[in-house]
């Protein structure tokens, strides 16, 4: 899968575009769990060709992303957005879009990506995407604010800080924070920690062997061992032990 950067100004909303010409179905899978990001995937058609199927916008998941095998054509082209980008963006509600897959069509119209019959050009299909993307932007002003907030929770600590805490920090009420905050991303506050910090274990487990799931837990800052297994069951289907040895498996 080919990574491209987005031009200015829609770099604030989005991290890269993508394309990939060849996916491998698991592979391509794998790396669409990410819940904490929205996500636009693309076929892209043949010149004058009707396209097949509509493309789609997912939004922030609370579970893991799945695709069929049948979902995977020959060729996809999107784009990673920031958490908060869909709203602060395009004045797409994360409320719409959450837990929840919508037509691209939302986001762009009737605009879709095509490439010429007899090859791909990828660099004229990301132009294609940039354009149609910058078309349809809609900032809103209070970007920087929504970007602060994340940063701030996603570093907070799960015991010692609380949304009161936060809310005081941007001089708002819990309750305007906690709406403003749901409507950048489909998920309160503390629904989208608990994701975030869900998908760091995933990492840290698959990345650390020599760390016992207690330390992991602790080091993410969860109460304890039984509030660690429960968040990490709610979010995966799987608690840390289980994936843990799931993953071994698949390393042999």
């Amino acid at each position: 899968m080919e990574r491209y950067t987005p031009v200015i100004p829609l770099s604030e909303f989005i991290d890269y575009l993508f394309l990939d010409t060849d996916p491998n179905a698991n592979q391509w899978v794998e790396d669409f769990i990410i819940p904490t990001h929205p996500r636009m995937i693309l076929t892209p058609t043949r010149d004058h060709a009707e396209p097949k199927e509509q493309g789609m916008v997912k939004g922030i998941y609370s579970r893991p992303f799945q695709l069929s095998k049948s979902s995977v054509q020959d060729m996809v082209i999107g784009v990673r957005f920031k958490p908060y980008g869909l709203y602060t963006g395009f004045g797409i509600d994360g409320s719409e879009v959450s837990n929840s897959i919508v037509p691209s069509t939302l986001l762009l119209g009737e605009v879709y990506p095509s490439s010429p019959d007899d090859k791909v050009d990828k660099l004229q299909l990301i132009q294609q995407l940039n354009d149609s993307l910058y078309n349809v932007l809609r900032p809103k002003k209070l970007l920087f604010e929504i970007e602060e907030m994340i940063s701030a929770l996603v570093t907070c600590d799960l015991i010692n800080d609380s949304q009161k805490d936060l809310a005081r920090s941007f001089e708002r009420s819990p309750k305007s924070f906690i709406e403003t905050f749901k409507k950048a991303t489909g998920f309160t506050p503390i629904k989208y920690l608990h994701i975030h910090k869900v998908e760091q274990a995933k990492n840290v487990i698959i990345n650390n062997d020599e760390l016992s799931l207690v330390e992991i837990g602790n080091m993410l800052g969860f109460y304890d061992q039984p509030h660690f297994n429960r968040t990490f069951k709610q979010h995966t289907g799987f608690t840390p032990n289980q994936f843990k040895r799931m993953h071994s498996k698949t390393e042999r």
